[in-house]
């Protein structure tokens, strides 16, 4: 842990713990044990009580510490969770004065529960782990255009997605004194509603979305090779390959019914506060719905990159579909799975067939995806802003894998939202970690720095009437 020390003593995170702890009754060395959860689930993300056990023993720097210390102290990051990452977020400020918070990476994901315990917090949905049989929480994150987190909200296991986007942005703008954000999201996010908000708010958006479910003006232009800007692009390997894209816009008109948004907890305030600035309108049987017209911005892009891959994909799908046909009783077997083996359905097996004039239909659009914009910049600069979106998906798999934030052990709610700012504050580390190589043009990933400090290994040697010293090996290029 004495490596990480330094980043720990950069951000002064303890200053800002013994604040918490002043106004607590908490006895113990409160800023000790959560420098110890959140720099040893860097190094070895263990549970709460082995890390306990083993952190002493295993790492120079931890001390030895009562697991009771470890549960309390999540009962207090819990009650600060908003003015740690405040304060996180003042730090990265004063170390990178230049940092860029206008462009705001933004999606949300699920963490499973071993259990089918279901709470105010934790519920069964829709699991992006497949984790159907296993209660969940939400998390929603979002970050710098560097892939520096700037903050996360956590929601109830069966929340939908859409609904979280407006009033988070609408929070970090209220936190950080920002006038308006650039937000990006991948096309789960993207729907009328958003982005009608969105501007309504004086905010700008780049969202990405399905060629395949684009309207009929959208998918003609696709088609004509008129107006497409061609490109060679080289990846990782220096291997060029051949792109192009091509802008529309369309004026559309829209009626949407007033979405129905969610905050991290329940705020009645905060969400009368958001109708008063969106002013939806009530009809006369009671619902609350928005109207107007949207100026919409239409970069339709391809990469012979995306064509071999969505070929392979469709490849795939058609072997299977034709797998199906061919044994009719596969095909009523996956219909009672899940909750499809509750609805009662009537099909003629007979008549089972691979729809072969869709599947041409969807070759036509293969290597072709869509992102919409409300930016005026080029559609290169725009196109480069939306390539961003891998940090924020590369910081989910950092959280899941790397800081194995999930599955969560964990049971109370207030447990369960200390330990995923535990998390986060490890992210933040390891990011800025990674972040600060990367300045010094040598980028490592925190899975390879983490693999050669747990190869370090410190021996104290004490001789007769000399101080002691310690030798350390296993450092190696």
């Amino acid at each position: 842990m004495v490596v990480l020390d330094r980043l720990w003593n950069e951000i002064n995170l303890s200053y800002k713990l013994s604040y918490l702890k002043k106004d607590s009754d908490i006895e113990f060395d409160f800023e000790e044990v959560v420098r110890q959860l959140c720099l040893g689930r860097i190094l070895a993300p263990w549970s709460k009580a082995k890390t306990c056990r083993l952190a002493p023993v295993s790492y120079l720097g931890a001390k030895e510490e009562n697991l009771f210390h470890y549960y309390n102290c999540l009962d207090l990051l819990s009650k600060n969770k908003d003015s740690v990452i405040k304060y996180l977020n003042k730090k990265l400020l004063e170390k990178n004065p230049q940092r860029d918070t206008r462009v705001c990476l933004y999606d949300i994901t699920t963490y499973a529960f071993e259990s089918v315990e279901a709470d105010s917090l934790r519920e069964f949905g829709y699991s992006k782990d497949k984790k159907f049989n296993e209660v969940q929480v939400e998390m929603a994150l979002a970050a710098d255009k560097d892939g520096l987190p700037i903050s996360y909200n956590l929601y109830r296991g069966n929340q939908g997605e859409s609904p979280t986007m407006v009033p988070f942005i609408e929070e970090l703008k209220k936190t950080y004194g920002v006038e308006n954000l650039i937000v990006v999201a991948d096309k789960g996010l993207n729907n009328t509603a958003n982005i009608h908000c969105l501007l309504e708010l004086s905010n700008n958006y780049v969202l990405s979305s399905k060629i395949r479910s684009a309207s009929r003006e959208i998918k003609q232009a696709a088609l004509d090779p008129t107006g497409r800007v061609e490109r060679l692009v080289a990846d990782g390997n220096g291997v060029l390959s051949k792109t192009w894209f091509k802008e529309i816009i369309l004026e559309t008109k829209v009626s949407y019914k007033y979405p129905d948004f969610a905050y991290e907890n329940n705020n009645p305030e905060e969400k009368r506060k958001l109708e008063d600035k969106l002013k939806p309108y009530t009809t006369k049987y009671g619902n609350k719905r928005k109207k107007g017209t949207i100026k919409r911005r239409f970069i339709i892009t391809f990469s012979e990159k995306r064509l071999i891959k969505d070929r392979i994909d469709r490849q795939r799908l058609i072997k299977k579909a034709e797998r199906l046909v061919a044994n009719p009783s596969n095909f009523s077997a996956e219909l009672k799975k899940g909750g499809k083996s509750l609805v009662s359905v009537d099909i003629d097996k007979e008549s089972l067939a691979v729809d072969y004039e869709r599947i041409s239909e969807q070759e036509l659009f293969d290597g072709m995806h869509v992102i919409e914009t409300s930016l005026k910049d080029p559609g290169e600069e725009v196109l480069d802003i939306y390539k961003r979106l891998w940090h924020i998906e590369s910081n989910f798999r950092v959280l899941k894998s790397q800081l194995e934030g999930r599955p969560v052990y964990v049971r109370t709610e207030n447990h369960i939202r200390g330990h995923f700012l535990c998390c986060y504050i490890s992210l933040v580390i390891s990011r800025l970690l990674e972040y600060k190589l990367r300045k010094r043009d040598t980028p490592i990933p925190i899975g390879k720095i983490v693999e050669s400090l747990n190869g370090l290994r410190t021996t104290k040697i004490k001789l007769d009437r000399l101080p002691a010293i310690y030798a350390t090996t296993g450092i190696s290029e």
